[in-house]
């Protein structure tokens, strides 16, 4: 049995049919897994624009927020962005980690492949980043819901 650059032995040239029809479907696999891996990548990277910028944007606004939010509140939105972000950065390193045993611990070649075997993996990466969307809403409900008027105009009135 000849290889073929590039492939293992067992990919060994069949019917011109059979192989046409094989090589389409990985070539199919292969640009969804790449099409999927972009998706989550963008989406991870959003969560975490997102929960470092509200963090940073309370920060750089702090100054006009006191008169309108408690410090308490401020403090605690804060706190809940920068935990939203560590979800994010934590969904982004379990997404990682699926990838790499996807496409190094689980080659074809390998009698106990089992594909299902990363599940668990890229659930806690699902739940990470699921979470830190929960903090980053939590976070920006707090603020909102304890706005109120600034003391200085209700003095003013």
């Amino acid at each position: 049995m000849v290889a073929r650059h590039g492939s293992y032995p067992r990919d060994a040239p069949r019917d011109t049919e059979e192989s046409a029809t094989g090589d389409e479907e990985s070539n199919r696999r292969i640009e969804t897994l790449k099409a999927l891996n972009t998706l989550a990548l963008e989406l991870f990277k959003a969560l975490n624009i997102l929960n470092a910028g509200a963090a940073a944007g309370m920060l750089a606004g702090l100054d006009k927020l006191q008169g309108a939010i408690d410090s308490c509140h401020i403090r605690r939105s804060i706190l809940l962005f920068v935990i939203g972000l560590v979800c994010g950065l934590g969904a982004m390193l379990f997404g990682w980690i699926v990838l790499y045993v996807r496409l190094h611990l689980m080659d074809d070649t390998n009698p106990d492949h089992d594909p299902k075997k990363h599940k668990r993996t890229m659930l806690v990466s699902v739940a990470f980043a699921a979470t830190g969307l929960f903090f980053f809403c939590y976070g920006a409900l707090n603020a909102a819901m304890n706005l109120h008027e600034p003391k200085a105009t209700c003095q003013k009135q």
